[in-house]
């Protein structure tokens, strides 16, 4: 009988600080037992906050999505407001395939080391899954160091510059921490064309040859060279033309 009054108490709660369509509708939508589980498991006046800041589709979306496990979890280790930033920031397939990948304790760990802005511009800028699979295989700890070290802006071109499993495999051989000194000694642009002029994998190589040291050390001196004028194909070939007429 406790029980069912308690219930009841909740459900007029509800009803009063969401109003009754809200609060119906999501009942309605969602089920009677799936709700009463989620506000016997969770704090309410927690439910109460996020059900009243978002709106009716992100909720139902959520509840129709994410496993109750997943919420519980997510909620345990991360605030009211990180979570109402990443729900209104994140598709809910985004959020999904998150939740799927990377456990609560990692997803509050981006947010309090680089902020719940830098996290969602990682995830959006990079792609989600990208990024979870990068996450995911160097470790959160790994890259939030690196992301520390070079900003946001410029480890999102690197992270295009490679598919996942290039990035997996540089990761696997060199780790991250050679991109720090790479990017401080050459700059992101120049490690672009490295990249497009040897591809990856000789770029890769090539770093495993030298040691990053000799790398920049190599660039460097190739920056202080002075090369002679090089024609182009086109100019040679007409050069040869005219000097073939003249005979």
């Amino acid at each position: 009988m406790k029980t069912v009054f308690h219930n009841l108490q909740n459900f007029y709660e509800y009803l009063e600080k969401l109003g009754p369509s809200k609060s119906l509708k999501i009942i309605q939508n969602v089920g009677y037992e799936r709700v009463n589980s989620l506000t016997i498991k969770l704090h309410k006046d927690r439910i109460i906050k996020l059900a009243a800041t978002l709106t009716e589709s992100k909720i139902l979306d959520l509840l129709n999505n994410i496993p109750e496990k997943d919420i519980i979890e997510i909620m345990a280790y991360n605030t009211d407001e990180d979570l109402i930033f990443y729900v209104e920031n994140l598709t809910i397939q985004e959020l999904k395939f998150i939740t799927a990948h990377i456990i609560p304790q990692h997803i509050a760990m981006m947010t309090n080391e680089i902020g719940r802005e830098n996290s969602v511009k990682l995830l959006k800028s990079i792609g989600v899954e990208k990024c979870v699979g990068i996450i995911s295989y160097a470790g959160p700890e790994d890259l939030l160091r690196l992301s520390k070290q070079i900003d946001i802006d410029r480890l999102i071109i690197l992270a295009h510059a490679m598919t996942l499993p290039q990035a997996k495999k540089w990761i696997r051989k060199r780790g991250l921490s050679d991109l720090v000194p790479l990017v401080m000694s050459i700059g992101v642009d120049n490690i672009l064309v490295m990249l497009d002029s040897l591809g990856f994998t000789k770029s890769l190589e090539l770093l495993e040859l030298l040691g990053v040291e000799k790398l920049i050390e190599l660039a460097h001196k190739i920056g202080k060279m002075k090369f002679p004028h090089y024609p182009s194909k086109e100019k040679t070939r007409g050069k040869m033309t005219s000097e073939y007429k003249a005979i």
